[in-house]
């Protein structure tokens, strides 16, 4: 019996993961294409859902880590309209196969091997708590990142995070 290859291919760029998981199932040896993506990503590409259907690749699974912030871990701003989105539900009107939303971690790791034999696509909601944030103010902008790097985003991130708290 062949040993399937594993890829791991880290992508950095808001919405463009699901694009290159998409082709994963066309063009190598891959069994299976799982994708890691972000609540806040997938909000401003909704459409890829519907791209996705449409090729229907039978092994691809979309894991959303849905914790309600955009910039996770360095501002935490709200997502707009978390109470009122449901991506589970989304996926489902798109036509993916299944669609699964997990607030626990146990039911999600019980479930989660039925789940990765199952035909897709389909879709893996993970609802979690953000990190706490890393820019505090003007002279920590977190340790995550050089001093010379995101300093526009940090900046503006700052600025939003004021003007929020003074509302």
């Amino acid at each position: 019996m062949k040993t399937a290859q594993k890829q791991f291919l880290p992508c950095h760029f808001w919405a463009v993961l699901r694009a290159l998981a998409w082709d994963l199932p066309w063009h190598s040896q891959t069994p299976k294409s799982i994708v890691i993506d972000g609540d806040s990503s997938l909000l401003m590409q909704l459409g890829s859902l519907a791209t996705v259907v449409d090729a229907a690749p039978k092994n691809y699974f979309h894991c959303v880590v849905s914790n309600g912030v955009n910039f996770e871990g360095l501002a935490n701003l709200p997502m707009p309209a978390t109470e009122a989105l449901s991506f589970r539900d989304f996926a489902l009107a798109a036509g993916y196969k299944s669609s699964h939303c997990f607030t626990d971690e146990t039911a999600f790791s019980d479930a989660f091997p039925a789940i990765l034999s199952s035909e897709g696509p389909v879709f893996i909601e993970l609802v979690t708590e953000p990190n706490p944030p890393s820019i505090v103010d003007d002279t920590n902008r977190g340790s995550q990142f050089p001093p010379s790097q995101f300093t526009r985003m940090g900046d503006e991130a700052l600025a939003l995070m004021a003007e929020q708290a003074s509302r």
